[in-house]
């Protein structure tokens, strides 16, 4: 099996490249919300420094004293941040290992 990048133009489907394949050839096609450039950076990413050291220090804030109502709130929201970003995360790296099991 083999993976064709492709763009999706005016209702049509456009290789990048010309296929040489027989009358008979089966395809099926995914259809991606983002490129394979954009899939890859996703599997990579990491939350910025300076939130993740911002995180870690409300952490450790906590387990030592009470956290204030704001800081309750933005480790909160810190947290929501991580699980959608290992969310992404995990799409893309399923994403990624679909296409890498096809070729």
């Amino acid at each position: 099996m083999q993976t064709i990048e492709a763009i999706v133009e005016r209702g049509h489907i456009r290789t990048a490249v010309p296929l040489d394949v027989s009358n008979n050839t089966r395809c099926l096609v995914t259809i991606l919300d983002e490129d394979l450039r954009s899939v890859r950076a996703t599997a990579r990413a990491s939350l910025a420094p300076r939130h993740q050291r911002r995180l870690s220090g409300l952490l450790k804030a906590n387990k030592v004293r009470s956290l204030t109502v704001a800081e309750e709130r933005e480790l909160d929201q810190l947290l929501v941040d991580v699980h959608e970003l290992t969310a992404r995360k995990a799409e893309a790296a399923r994403i990624l290992d679909q296409l890498t099991k096809k070729r």
